[in-house]
């Protein structure tokens, strides 16, 4: 498949123009070859510019997201400890509220010993509601 072309005119000084060609020869190439092998390479390297500069941006951006989730995990461990220590606690309280119940034998040691657990758990959901809030 052939590559069609177009032709660029350009304007410049007579200066100029023996500098191009002194480039040019010094590369045994015509002014037309090293101008296009010029431009080319000009092009090439902006192309390869913008993409380190993508490339830079996904990185740092990669970076916040894994301190991101770092930190999310920190917290979700510490909640979760904390979730333990008070699931523990909540299961000493209903231990010895049974215990009390067994002791007293008594319709109100039943109902006090509900009530206790109702309120444990009651504080329990609270506090994880307020958790999620802030």
């Amino acid at each position: 498949m052939s590559e069609k072309s177009t032709t660029i005119s350009l304007r410049v000084s007579a200066e100029l123009r023996r500098k191009l060609e002194a480039a040019a020869g010094s590369q045994n190439l015509t002014l037309t070859e090293y101008l296009r092998a010029t431009i080319s390479d000009i092009h090439g390297e902006k192309v390869l510019s913008l993409a380190q500069r993508e490339v830079a941006s996904l990185e740092s951006r990669a970076q916040r997201l894994e301190a991101e989730v770092s930190r999310t995990m920190e917290m979700f461990t510490v909640r979760l400890a904390a979730a333990r220590t008070e699931q523990e606690a909540l299961l000493r309280d209903i231990e010895a509220t049974g215990a009390a119940v067994k002791s007293a034998g008594t319709k109100n040691g039943v109902r006090l010993a509900g009530m206790a657990v109702l309120v444990s758990l009651f504080t329990v959901v609270v506090w994880k509601a307020a958790e999620w809030l802030l």
